[in-house]
């Protein structure tokens, strides 16, 4: 009977965990690439965003295919947002992009110039067995692509500024060490924004 006891708690704790009692004032829509920017949501939620993923109680998603969200503003106003019907998301303090090309959700990593940068998941297969890894990609600028943060990448659009070059390449090479280009959950990407973070301002600071 202890056992049912001790499963049962496990359970509800896990659903407490997956669905989210209340947001903070961090979760909500931006509209547009200003709302973005200023980071200011048009459509705050009492509720956590519903962003569906597996495991059930990781609750946190890297990338995946866009569907739509809603935002429950009270009780009674409930409004829903397709995918491409506004520019970003906030969940509990982590942004998202939706990435039209790709059809996707992906976890912003840095925010702010002079450097964005997010996290997306690659599945690749070996034999009929899939797995995922998560790459990072960059822009200076929002208005233009994302590309992957590998080393020819790096060299080739920061090779005129050897400081910003020599930072980036040691980012990487860290991201790669502390494992997070594998499948990681929540907890090991507020980690990697804050070690993210620390490379940004190395280069915001000419270090």
């Amino acid at each position: 009977m202890q056992n049912i006891k001790n499963i049962t708690f496990v359970f509800v704790l896990l659903l407490k965990i997956s669905f989210g009692i209340a947001a903070t004032d961090t979760s909500g829509v931006y509209l547009t690439k200003k709302d973005f920017l200023s980071n200011t949501l048009q459509y705050k939620t009492i509720n956590a965003i519903h962003t569906p993923c597996f495991p059930l109680f990781a609750r946190f998603v890297i990338a995946r295919e866009a569907f739509p969200i809603q935002v429950k503003m009270d009780k009674k106003n409930i409004k829903k947002f397709t995918p491409g019907s506004f520019y970003a998301f906030n969940n509990n303090g982590v942004k998202y992009f939706y990435l039209k090309k790709s059809n996707d959700y992906v976890a912003v990593v840095n925010d702010a110039a002079p450097l964005f940068m997010i996290v997306q998941k690659k599945v690749h297969f070996s034999g009929n067995t899939a797995f995922a890894d998560d790459i990072y990609l960059y822009t200076k600028n929002l208005d233009e692509p994302f590309k992957e943060l590998t080393k020819e990448n790096i060299t080739s659009d920061f090779g005129t500024n050897k400081k910003e070059m020599d930072i980036l390449l040691e980012l990487r090479q860290k991201i790669i060490k502390e494992g997070y280009d594998a499948e990681i959950h929540k907890s090991a990407f507020l980690k990697c924004r804050e070690m993210v973070g620390t490379y940004i301002d190395k280069i915001k600071s000419g270090a």
